[in-house]
């Protein structure tokens, strides 16, 4: 963000009550010329749009606090008046509150940004049995010992594969799980004991068994991943999300289930599948769809290419008529950015094209930007959108 910007707020409350002196005019045009970031918070803060929004937001708030201070006045001044002054008082609860809001909201977020990149961790990990980490990153084939497994291999091609594991305990049938953690930016690939191939996704993680010896698998997932289910008419393969379960005996599916969305999504490629809630039971056939709504426990079945879903694992987003909310959601999640909508009414427009994952940020950015009415505005790891003017 760049110089003290503490006195800010006060500045931005003055300019718009017209109330700026010239020694604070240029304290306030210096930090806003300081640098593009400054110019874009800045933007944003006086727009139209985010000033009603905001006032909506304390609506409440400020109106009992403008009665209280003008109670006594009510019965010695005209309405008009009484109303102007109404305004003011709110205008003195609510500019300073939004502003100062605001632009902590993007100190955290600068804050968090620098966070991530500090950290030295892998991003993607297994945590086995014991809670031991273990990074994925390097390109070396290597074997991975658990505490009661052996023969767990990792490399850069096929990624994790339990197929071959041993047991190097003599007590049989030990159930113990490993963890797999994809961060932002990446995704990975595994085969299960049993021959199941799981695609993880960015920002995503699966617990699972590292064998199976009871009558059904069951996986545990956090995010987005792609399954090939080896089929197992005696012991059916269980999803596990959160209160939800997807229920197979062989088949090819994704799932979609990131905790910030408000729906979970369940796409069949081959075989079938049930979505499984506490309400209802709904079974997807060959490019069928389940959308389940978190909120209202509701579900509902459409009809898609399911490719279109899974083209993630083979290095492409494809989209069809996605509103670029929904976009802009899957490219936080694959470069690791932080995305502001300066005009709320962007978030809906459509896009439909198709994207290589391996392209750099700018280039797919520049794409949408061609093909829609809207500009970007890249600042280390925060994309700010706007309507073209």
């Amino acid at each position: 963000m760049g110089k003290d910007f503490r006195h800010i707020p006060e500045l931005i409350q003055k300019e718009l009550c017209n109330k700026l002196n010239l020694d604070e005019e240029k304290n306030l045009s210096d930090w806003i010329n300081y640098s593009d970031e400054n110019e874009l918070i800045y933007q944003k803060i006086i727009s139209d749009e985010n000033i009603e929004q905001q006032f909506l937001k304390y609506k409440r708030f400020s109106e009992i606090e403008a009665w209280d201070k003008l109670n006594l006045e009510i019965k010695y001044k005209t309405r008009k008046r009484v109303i102007y002054k109404a305004m003011q008082y709110a205008a003195l609860l609510i500019v300073p509150l939004f502003i100062t809001f605001f632009m902590l909201r993007i100190i955290r977020s600068d804050f968090l940004a620098k966070q991530e990149s500090d950290k030295s961790l892998s991003s993607v990990e297994l945590v086995l049995s014991d809670g031991k980490i273990v990074g994925l990153d390097d390109n070396n084939k290597k074997i991975i010992s658990d505490v009661v497994y052996d023969g767990i291999i990792n490399d850069s091609l096929n990624g994790l594969q339990y197929d071959n594991v041993k047991q190097t305990n003599s007590q049989t049938n030990l159930l113990a799980y490993n963890t797999l953690k994809v961060q932002r930016g990446g995704y990975y690939q595994l085969i299960l004991s049993d021959g199941t191939k799981v695609w993880v996704n960015s920002d995503s993680e699966l617990k699972f068994p590292i064998n199976f010896p009871g009558k059904k698998r069951e996986v545990w997932l956090k995010g987005e991943a792609c399954f090939k289910v080896t089929h197992n008419s005696q012991k059916p393969f269980v999803v596990i999300m959160g209160e939800e379960k997807i229920r197979v005996l062989g088949t090819e599916f994704n799932v979609s289930a990131y905790s910030k969305d408000k729906n979970i999504l369940a796409t069949l490629v081959k075989g079938s599948i049930e979505f499984c809630s506490k309400n209802k039971v709904v079974n997807i056939i060959p490019n069928q769809q389940c959308i389940y709504n978190r909120k209202n426990k509701q579900a509902a079945v459409r009809k898609v290419d399911a490719y279109d879903f899974v083209a993630w694992r083979d290095g492409r987003f494809i989209f069809k008529s996605m509103s670029l909310e929904n976009i802009m959601s899957q490219l936080i999640r694959w470069y690791d950015i932080n995305v502001f909508f300066l005009d709320v009414e962007t978030k809906m427009l459509k896009f439909r094209g198709e994207i290589q994952k391996d392209m750099n940020l700018k280039d797919v950015l520049n794409i949408i930007s061609e093909t829609t009415n809207v500009k970007f505005k890249v600042s280390n790891k925060k994309v700010y959108v706007s309507k073209k003017k």
